[in-house]
C-alpha cells in the first residue's frame, strides 16, 4: 500500500513538473533594472526567434493591399496560400496598388511564408519584403486587423511540439515588433495543459512622453494559447508593473 501511494505521488509530481515547471520565468526585474533595459540596445533574448532582413521591411500582403483605393473597405486580414503563383500575384497586386511601384528583384520561401523582395528603383534603399503566409503553416484569415476578435490565427503545422509552437509565437511577436523601439522581450517560456500549449512572454513596453512629460514603462505578461486540437491561437495580456521613465 505504501509503495502504491508513493508511486501515485511520484507520478503526480512528474505531471505537475510537466504542466508548470517549464512555464516558470525569470523574476520581474526591479525598477532600476527595468530602466536600464528600457534605455539599452537590448531587444530580445539570445535564443529568441529572429531574422536577418538585410535592409528590408516586412509587409504581409492582405485583403486590402491587393485592391485599388476605391474598392477598399473597413476590414483587413493577412493572406495565405500554399500556391507560389498565387502568392506572387498578390505581391504584384499589392505593389501595383501601393503609393508607388516597387520592382520584384528576388523571391524566396520558408516553411512559414513566401517572400518577394521589392525595391523602389528611384531609391534603392527603399526595400519591402512582401510576404504571404503559407497556409500549411499559419492561417490568419479569421483575424480582422480593423475589427480584431479573440482568435489571432490558426497554426496548421502538425504534429505539434513544444519547441515549434514556441517558435510560432516568437515569430508572430518578431514580425510585429522588430522595428518598434518601444517593445522588448524579457523572457519567453512554454508549458502545456490538457487542452492547450501555453506560451508566455514577459515584455517591456515604452510609451514615450512629450515635452515635459515622462516616459511610461510597463512590464507586460502576454499569454498565448494554442489549441491542441485545431491550432486556433488566442491571447491575453496582464500589466505586471508600470514605472516612470525619462522626462522629455
Amino acid at each position: 500500500m505504501q509503495f502504491r501511494m508513493a508511486k501515485f505521488f511520484f507520478i503526480n509530481m512528474i505531471f505537475l513538473v510537466l504542466l508548470i515547471g517549464c512555464s516558470l520565468q525569470e523574476p520581474i526585474p526591479d525598477d532600476d533594472e527595468i530602466l536600464a533595459i528600457a534605455y539599452s540596445s537590448y531587444k530580445i533574448p539570445d535564443d529568441f526567434y529572429r531574422e536577418d532582413l538585410d535592409g528590408g521591411s516586412i509587409y504581409y500582403d492582405n485583403s486590402l493591399s491587393i485592391l485599388p483605393l476605391n474598392e477598399r473597405i473597413s476590414s483587413s486580414f493577412q493572406l495565405c496560400t500554399d500556391d507560389l503563383d498565387q502568392a506572387r500575384e498578390w505581391s504584384e497586386a499589392t505593389s501595383q496598388n501601393s503609393s508607388y511601384y516597387r520592382k520584384r528583384v528576388e523571391e524566396s520561401e520558408t516553411e512559414k511564408y513566401f517572400q518577394f523582395r521589392r525595391v523602389y528603383e528611384q531609391n534603392p534603399t527603399d526595400i519591402i519584403l512582401s510576404r504571404v503566409h503559407k497556409q500549411s503553416y499559419l492561417d490568419r484569415s479569421m483575424y480582422d486587423f480593423f475589427n480584431p476578435g479573440t482568435i489571432l490565427g490558426q497554426y496548421n503545422k502538425k504534429p505539434y511540439n513544444l519547441e515549434e509552437v514556441q517558435e510560432l509565437i516568437e515569430y508572430l511577436w518578431f514580425t510585429d515588433y522588430y522595428a518598434l523601439g518601444g517593445r522588448k522581450v524579457l523572457d519567453s517560456s512554454i508549458s502545456v495543459d490538457r487542452l492547450h500549449f501555453i506560451c508566455m512572454l514577459n515584455e517591456i513596453q515604452i510609451v514615450y512622453g512629450d515635452w515635459g512629460i515622462r516616459d511610461e514603462i510597463t512590464v507586460l505578461e502576454s499569454t498565448y494559447f494554442i489549441n491542441k486540437t485545431d491550432g486556433k491561437i488566442t491571447y491575453s495580456q496582464e500589466v505586471l508593473k508600470t514605472i516612470q521613465g525619462k522626462m522629455r
